[in-house]
């Protein structure tokens, strides 16, 4: 997950907000951590916008019925 928050930070218009929402979406399933980083990897110039609008075009993001133990705690 650092590699991913690294590469989160690193989106030009990226702040706080944008980098806990992602990583908290990662958390919730591996696929979705491995949707993002692929996203990531394929459009190195995406906005935090552009990464926002992606991530949102699943229809599991609106799924919170599974929430990870650590998203929970933390």
């Amino acid at each position: 997950m650092e590699l991913l928050e690294h590469k989160l930070r690193n989106i030009s218009d990226s702040y706080q907000g944008f980098v806990m929402g992602m990583i908290t979406y990662a958390k919730e399933a591996p696929e979705k951590k491995a949707r993002l980083e692929t996203f990531i990897e394929k459009n190195p110039q995406a906005s935090a916008s552009d990464i926002i609008e992606y991530v949102c075009s699943f229809p599991d993001f609106f799924d919170h019925t599974i929430i990870p133990a650590e998203v929970v705690s933390a």
